[in-house]
C-alpha cells in the first residue's frame, strides 16, 4: 500500500501546478516557458513538456498539457521520473480573485511513475519532491501584476499555445505569499504505472492500471485541523517481485498479484507540523485468483524456532511443507490504515486458501520500507489437511491425546483453528505458536500424557 504516498505527492504537485497556472491566467502571465520555470525551482527538477494551451477567459478557464516529464535535476538518476501524456484542468478564476482556488476537474492521463530506491533507503522521487508543508503548496502569488499587453477583450479569449521545446528563464522576484482555501470537485489519475526498484527491501514494486478518483478535497493551510480532508476511489493491480532461495541460488519470485478496488478517505497533511504526510483509512476487495505469497512453507519460515518444532515433536503437527498463503479462492474485504509505506489492519478479515483458511487479526501491521511486520493470524486447516495433522498425535499418543487437542483447538463453527505470529522481513517472517494457543493445548492434555506434556511446558 505504499502508492498512497507516492500518488498524493504527484497530485498535491499537480494542485500546485493548477493554482499557480490559475493565478498567473488572471495576471496575463501564462507561458510554457515561466510555468516550467516554475516546476524546476519548486520541485527541484527538469521538466519538458510537448503543447500547452491555456484559455483564461473560457467558463470555466482550461489549462492543457500534452507529454508533461519532470525529471530529477540529478543527472545519474536515471531510473527515476514521471512521464505524464496529458494533463487537464479546469479552474474557477472568479474564486481566485477571493483567494478560493476552485478545481473543475483535473485529469491525468497515462502516467508512469518509476523510482529507485538505494541499499541505504533514499529515493530520488523523494527527493525531488521533498516534504512540503500546506502552505508551501497551497499559496497565491499577491504581489502586483506585471507589466504586460493590455488585456484581451472577452470577445478574443486569450489562448497561449506552443509546440517548441522548452526554455529556461530567469526567475522574478516574487511578493509575499498568502495561503487559499482548495475546493476540488474532482481528480482523476487512470492509465497509470508505477513501478518502483528497492534495493534496500530487494524486491520491485509495480501498481498495473491504477484508477485513482479524488474528490469532496477540504484543505485551509490556516486550519489543517478541520480542513484537512479528501475522499478516494482507486482500482488497479498490485505485483511485488522479490527474492528466493531454490536449492543454491536466488531467483525472481512473485510474493504478491493482486487485482483490487477500494474507497476511504486521506488526511494529506499532518496536522500539527502542516508537512505533506498522507494517512488513509480504506476499505480494499481483493479479487478471487489473487496471489498473495504462496512462495514460502512454514518450515522455512520457522526455521529454527523451538516452538514451531515443538508442535511436531510432542503433538505430531506436521506444519512444514504447507505453504504460507497462494491463490484467494473467495473475494476480501479488509480494511487497513495507511500511513506512508506502513499498512494496519482494522478489521478481522478471511483469507481462504486451496488447503486453509488464514483469519488475518485486527491490529496485524507490516511496513514495506521498513521491511518487517507483526501478522497475529489464525490458521484454519481444511478437512483433509486437518485430518493429516491430527493423524500424527494418534499414532504418538493414541485417541485420547488427539480428542484433547482437538477440543481446545476447535472454534465456534467446528472447525479447528491455531494461532501463530509472523514477525520480521516480509520475504521470510519468522512464525511462532501463540502463548494462547499453547497454554491451551497443556491444559487440554493435562494428565493425558506426562511426556507430552513435559515437553511443552519444558520449552
Amino acid at each position: 500500500m505504499f502508492k498512497f504516498r507516492r500518488i498524493l505527492f504527484i497530485l498535491v504537485t499537480l494542485v500546485l501546478l493548477a493554482f499557480g497556472a490559475g493565478w498567473m491566467v488572471v495576471n496575463r502571465l501564462l507561458t510554457k516557458e515561466v510555468l516550467i520555470s516554475q516546476l524546476e525551482s519548486s520541485l527541484n527538477c527538469k521538466v519538458t513538456m510537448r503543447s500547452f494551451e491555456a484559455s483564461a477567459f473560457s467558463f470555466p478557464a482550461s489549462l492543457k498539457i500534452q507529454k508533461l516529464v519532470l525529471l530529477p535535476a540529478d543527472a545519474t538518476a536515471v531510473n527515476t521520473g514521471i512521464n505524464i501524456e496529458s494533463l487537464t484542468l479546469h479552474i474557477s478564476l472568479l474564486d481566485l480573485l477571493q483567494r478560493r482556488l476552485t478545481v473543475d476537474k483535473l485529469h491525468l492521463s497515462g502516467v508512469y511513475l518509476r523510482d529507485e530506491i538505494s541499499k541505504e533507503g533514499h529515493s530520488p522521487l523523494a527527493e525531488m519532491f521533498g516534504k512540503p508543508s500546506a502552505a508551501d503548496v497551497i499559496v497565491a502569488d499577491a504581489g502586483p501584476p506585471a507589466e504586460t499587453s493590455p488585456p484581451a477583450s472577452p470577445e478574443a479569449p486569450l489562448v497561449t499555445s506552443t509546440e517548441s521545446t522548452s526554455t529556461v528563464v530567469e526567475d522574478t522576484p516574487t511578493a509575499p505569499k498568502k495561503a487559499v482555501s482548495v475546493n476540488i470537485k474532482e481528480a482523476l489519475l487512470d492509465r497509470t504505472l508505477i513501478h518502483i526498484v528497492d534495493r534496500k527491501a530487494r524486491n520491485k514494486r509495480d501498481i498495473h492500471d491504477l484508477r485513482l478518483r479524488i474528490f469532496d478535497v477540504d484543505i485551509d493551510p490556516a486550519n489543517l485541523a478541520q480542513h484537512n480532508k479528501c475522499s478516494i476511489e482507486v482500482s488497479g493491480r498490485t505485483e511485488i517481485i522479490g527474492r528466493k532461495k531454490v536449492g543454491e541460488e536466488n531467483v525472481d519470485a512473485q510474493f504478491v498479484n493482486v487485482p483490487f478496488s477500494g474507497k476511504g478517505s486521506i488526511r494529506p497533511f499532518d496536522p500539527v507540523t502542516g508537512l505533506l504526510e498522507p494517512a488513509a483509512e480504506v476499505e480494499v476487495t481483493l479479487a478471487k485468483d489473487a496471489v498473495l505469497g504462496g512462495h514460502l512453507t512454514m518450515g522455512e519460515a520457522a526455521g529454527k524456532d523451538k516452538a514451531f518444532k515443538d508442535l511436531e515433536k510432542y503433538l505430531g503437527l506436521d506444519l512444514a511443507p504447507i505453504s504460507i498463503g497462494g491463490v484467494l479462492q473467495q473475494e476480501l474485504l479488509a480494511k487497513f490504515k495507511v500511513e506512508g509505506a506502513r499498512v494496519e489492519w482494522l478489521n478481522d478479515a478471511r483469507l481462504v486458501f486451496p488447503d486453509y483458511a488464514i483469519m488475518m487479526r485486527q491490529g496485524s501491521w507490516s511496513d514495506s520500507r521498513e521491511d518487517d511486520s507483526r501478522l497475529a493470524i489464525q490458521f484454519m486447516p481444511a478437512d483433509k489437511i486437518s485430518q493429516q495433522l491430527f493423524s500424527g498425535i494418534t499414532e504418538r499418543y493414541g485417541d485420547g491425546v488427539t480428542t484433547a487437542v482437538k477440543k481446545a483447538l476447535t472454534l465456534p463453527d467446528g472447525s479447528a483453528g491455531i494461532d501463530f505470529v509472523l514477525t520480521g522481513p516480509l520475504a521470510k517472517p519468522s512464525v511462532t505458536p501463540s502463548p494462547d494457543t499453547m497454554q491451551r493445548i497443556m491444559n487440554a492434555v493435562a494428565g493425558n500424557s506426562a511426556d507430552l506434556l513435559k515437553g511443552l511446558l519444558g520449552r
